[in-house]
């Protein structure tokens, strides 16, 4: 996965950052050198739903519906996860107590789903409608191989974002600020694990999704159009052309 970072040691005398993309994994840390030799570390911010959402959407742009919705089944989980973590913390729930009780479900996604499912009722008073055809195909794609035509990958991912985004406009009702404390946790664990690293920079993903942005999407149609045109935007190559422009333009500013 390749996300786009700066690196201020190139804007350290008063230029612009290079900016480039980078590689970053299931650790949301990448380690890497800028184009021009100086070594960066960055943290990528996104809640984990967020870049599956987005790789998923990538597979699904490229026609790869199996590797789409396999992405967008993980989205789901890892965003019922985060929901239950954001519903707990509003009820009192400390990062370090909620981390005890979801190590003795990490493996279970049935019992994961009922800790969502009453907490969300526990704050929002309401209980949580389920799409219950998304577990069918999920367990089609999944456990049976299942390959699908590309309507029914764009049908599934649309279904998936839909009821992701019907939890998190709720967290978003209920719960603004332990969005903003979770996240921050997750990137502070992040950042400590680097053990002291200097110069760390941060990143944020353009996801299909993102529940600190406003205006939210409000379809899923919508939000990959979106994303599509900012991939046809941001290429490497563009944004390498953009780099050499803004380089050579500051040394003329120089010589003159």
């Amino acid at each position: 996965m390749k996300t786009i970072i700066p690196c201020l040691t190139c804007g350290g005398s008063g230029g612009a950052p290079t900016l480039f993309f980078a590689d970053y994994y299931d650790d949301h840390t990448i380690r890497t050198s800028c184009p021009n030799g100086h070594p960066v570390v960055a943290i990528v911010q996104n809640p984990k739903f967020e870049t599956l959402l987005e790789t998923g959407s990538d597979s699904l742009i490229l026609g790869q519906t199996l590797q789409a919705s396999a992405a967008f089944s993980s989205a789901r989980e890892r965003a019922l996860e985060f929901a239950t973590q954001v519903l707990l913390r509003k009820l009192g729930i400390s990062r370090g107590d909620y981390q005890a009780m979801f190590k003795d479900m990490s493996n279970q996604s049935e019992r994961q789903l009922g800790a969502f499912l009453t907490a969300h009722l526990a704050v929002t008073k309401t209980a949580f409608t389920l799409n219950h055809s998304i577990p069918k195909f999920r367990n089609n794609v999944i456990h049976k191989g299942k390959i699908p035509p590309p309507d029914e990958a764009l049908s599934f991912c649309s279904s998936v974002f839909d009821e992701i985004r019907l939890a998190c406009e709720a967290l978003r009702a209920h719960c603004r600020e332990q969005i903003s404390a979770v996240i921050l946790e997750q990137n502070s664990e992040r950042v400590r694990d680097l053990k002291g690293t200097p110069g760390i920079v941060t990143a944020s993903l353009n996801a299909i999704y993102s529940i600190i942005s406003d205006p939210t999407p409000d379809s899923f149609e919508s939000a990959l159009g979106n994303y599509r045109e900012w991939k046809q935007q941001f290429t490497e190559k563009n944004i390498s052309a953009l780099m050499d422009f803004l380089q050579n333009n500051q040394k003329k500013q120089e010589k003159s």
